[in-house]
């Protein structure tokens, strides 16, 4: 009965009912999807990182990790016997993995006018291509090619800090794998885009060959670990294995390792802003909810004295009250979690176009373009479980001023 009553009673003035519900349902909603969002720029960037850079796990020499930027990198290397037991071991446990080896090291480069800092990559441009797919990334000239002896592609936002363009020479400068400085003439044989923030900002690629003609020695200094399968529990168990067998002689970097401040800082962000836009939903419902019971109170002073001259208690009048409240509660609640499912459902088909300024972007490794959003079912549960707690509460104190009425004086009245 009281249940049938509340029902009927929330629609006795359906505006006021549906301006309340409505801003529980824009809350959940926008919370909603302000998590699908985050989230989708979260996976977006992993994703980026590991299919354009760095693999699942990152191998480096020992001791060469910590603080690199002290370090006089050219000179560090794996020995041949290290380097083939680590490629052994990958083969032998896991058959979806490929190996990528590099040889990396710090330097300048310059137009003749100005001068910037950079990180330069030795590559196997054909392994690189097949498991990066470095020349869909290729936006003017070309791709290293067999006839990349002195050549080497460039980002295009690095091209236009000094003003360069396909086809320019360069030099390039940095020290050797014994500490001096070396500087040659290159040609830039094309421009890339990864939207990659790093790598777009900080990398040059070229030929091994040309890396080791300008170290002056065949070596190797980055050993990645690649794999489609990018969970991070398969990343966990490959990272075990090679931790156990060469944890002692390699720097072995995960990708949830390398991506650690990203993650955290992301982390922050979402818990900040859901906790602030939850806030605002408690508020605005609360009120609004109280708000409207509260003069259904008054309205209805006749009929609650009635309800008790029929035998009902104060329990049964709070009651009452609070399912009316929670009616309000579920309906915008559970509105604004659908809807917010299925919107997060269709962008992570279609993707959300995110173009807002680099600037405000660059720190966390994103550069904008479309999002595809992802939206756990777990987060839709407690937001909209949230948002109906939040109506259950705020009918509490509409439902104890019912109680509050004398049955005697509203009868007489």
């Amino acid at each position: 009965m009281l249940l049938n009553l509340a029902w009927k009673n929330m629609f006795r003035h359906k505006i006021r009912t549906i301006l309340t519900a409505s801003t529980i349902f824009a809350g959940v909603f926008i919370t909603l999807f302000a998590n699908s969002l985050t989230s989708g720029i979260t996976r977006n960037v992993i994703n980026k990182f590991i299919h354009t850079d760095i693999g699942i796990i990152r191998i480096l020499p020992h001791d060469l990790y910590e603080d690199m930027e002290e370090k006089y990198i050219a000179s560090f290397s794996f020995t041949d016997n290290l380097k083939n037991n680590i490629k052994k071991t990958v083969n032998e446990e896991f058959t979806d993995i490929e190996i990528a080896e590099r040889i990396f090291f710090p330097g300048q480069i310059t137009n003749g006018i100005s001068e910037i800092p950079i990180m330069f990559y030795g590559i196997d441009k054909d392994l690189e291509e097949r498991l990066f797919k470095r020349k869909e990334f290729m936006v003017k000239g070309n791709y290293l090619g067999d006839s990349s002896k002195n050549k080497v592609i460039m980002s295009i936002k690095t091209a236009k800090l000094l003003d360069l363009k396909a086809g320019d020479f360069i030099t390039i400068m940095g020290r050797d794998s014994d500490k001096s400085m070396n500087a040659i003439e290159v040609e830039i044989a094309g421009l890339f885009n990864t939207d990659n923030v790093k790598i777009d900002n900080n990398y040059i690629y070229m030929t091994k060959s040309l890396a080791w003609d300008f170290i002056g020695r065949e070596s190797i200094n980055e050993i990645i670990i690649y794999s489609n399968n990018i969970q991070k529990e398969y990343t966990v168990s490959v990272f075990n294995v090679l931790e156990n067998k060469f944890g002692k002689e390699a720097d072995i970097i995960t990708w949830y390792e390398e991506l650690h401040d990203f993650i955290d800082v992301m982390i922050m962000k979402e818990g900040t802003s859901y906790f602030v836009i939850m806030i605002i939903i408690l508020l605005m419902a609360g009120f609004g909810i109280a708000n409207t019971l509260i003069m259904a109170v008054y309205e209805r002073k006749k009929e609650i004295g009635i309800l008790y001259a029929m035998g009902l208690n104060r329990k049964n009048i709070v009651s009452l009250f609070m399912f009316e409240g929670t009616f309000i509660g579920v309906l915008g609640g559970g509105l604004g979690g659908v809807l917010a499912y299925f919107t997060s459902l269709y962008f992570s088909v279609k993707g959300f176009n995110f173009n807002i300024p680099e600037e405000m972007t660059e720190s966390l490794n994103f550069s904008g373009g479309l999002i595809y959003t992802y939206l756990p079912l777990n987060m839709i549960i407690i937001v909209s479980f949230v948002a109906i707690l939040t109506a259950v509460i705020a009918s509490l104190y509409p439902a104890w001023f019912a109680t509050r009425l004398k049955p005697a004086e509203i009868i007489r009245q």
